[in-house]
């Protein structure tokens, strides 16, 4: 069984800031919002229609009646968006496997988990793998205790999984011994092709590159609008992407958060659907040469981590190539000598 072996977090990609008009957001082709164990389709807070998983018997296994049972929670707890969460879970008692046919190619793969007591359930008692295809995306789970970990009382995960010609994405939920295993919401969204790099990427200090090929699959970890707010789901690009904002992970006191509002003009190696335009006008900035600007993130051992850091210019200031030079370091390690965002764009 194969296993995820590269994760990734979006940070700040390269444009230049001019007078545009607003491009078009993506359109997905393929769109799948499952709420699972819901009595009825339902709507959620962002006027996206969530359907339960009983309308579509194609996407269950045959006998998913003797093997799982739907509930609600027991806990209402009225901070907790009521889809895709707390008013239906699909409870499995033995290895589930739902069945999804869809265009070849890579997919968002969202998982929306709410640990409440269910009817007859622990929620401490819940343990359990996830594999989509021949991909371990979790393996012995617990919700509870992600939850317990941290100050929010859900828990979403989102992935990249390639789906090759077959057209198949099996998604296997297999509860660990003398367990069960739960999900109350699948979201899979198609995305554009050139999102994300394919091929050789540069490895921090190794000298051998690292290939991102369609047997990879991404974890997102962190997507963060540095300078700014929170972006929701539906200020995206059309891919329901939610910039979290960096206030939790920058360090220090000593930069400043400039925001222009400045139209954008995105270029064909930055297309419109790479972020949001409010991603790019805002920003951190430092101006001591003595000093830098640092972030810091959580992480587990035993992965590769992408960092993918997005850039615009502008500051009206600035203007030519060398009229802003920085260096970027990434886990000690340098990872670019004397950026200049002016010269990547080409003016």
């Amino acid at each position: 069984m194969a296993t995820i072996t590269l994760l990734f977090f979006l940070f700040l990609q390269l444009i230049t800031a001019t007078i545009s008009t607003t491009p078009p957001p993506y359109n997905a082709t393929v769109y799948v919002l499952l709420y699972c164990g819901a009595q009825s389709a339902t709507t959620d807070d962002t006027d996206r229609r969530w359907d339960t998983d009983t309308h579509f018997p194609n996407f269950l296994p045959s006998n998913f009646s003797s093997i799982s049972t739907t509930a609600t929670a027991s806990e209402q707890d009225p901070s907790i968006n009521r889809v895709p969460y707390t008013t239906g879970a699909r409870i499995m008692r033995s290895q589930f496997t739902y069945t999804f046919r869809v265009t070849p190619g890579a997919k968002f793969l969202r998982l929306y988990f709410y640990p409440a007591n269910y009817s007859g359930f622990n929620k401490a008692e819940s343990f359990f793998s996830v594999t989509a295809n021949h991909l371990t995306l979790l393996s012995n789970f617990s919700a509870f205790l992600t939850v317990s970990a941290s100050s929010s009382k859900q828990v979403q995960k989102e992935y990249v999984i390639n789906v090759d010609e077959t057209q198949i994405l099996k998604l296997t939920f297999s509860p660990s011994p003398n367990s069960y295993a739960f999900v109350n919401g699948i979201e899979i969204l198609s995305m554009p092709t050139d999102l994300y790099i394919h091929g050789d990427v540069t490895l921090s200090g190794h000298t051998n590159p690292y290939n991102i090929n369609n047997s990879t699959a991404l974890e997102t970890l962190y997507r963060l609008n540095v300078g700014g707010n929170l972006v929701g789901s539906t200020e995206d690009t059309g891919m329901y992407r939610v910039w979290d904002s960096d206030d939790a992970f920058v360090v220090g006191l000593g930069y400043q958060t400039p925001h222009f509002d400045v139209d954008i003009t995105y270029t064909s190696e930055t297309p419109a659907y790479s972020a949001p335009r409010i991603v790019y006008t805002t920003s951190r900035t430092m101006a001591n040469h003595s000093q830098s600007l640092d972030w810091e993130f959580p992480l587990n051992s035993g992965f590769y981590y992408l960092f993918r850091l997005h850039f615009c210019e502008i500051q009206p200031e600035v203007q030519e190539i060398n009229d802003r030079s920085f260096s970027i370091s990434i886990g000690n390690q340098k990872a670019a000598r004397e950026a200049d965002v002016i010269q990547w764009s080409g003016g």
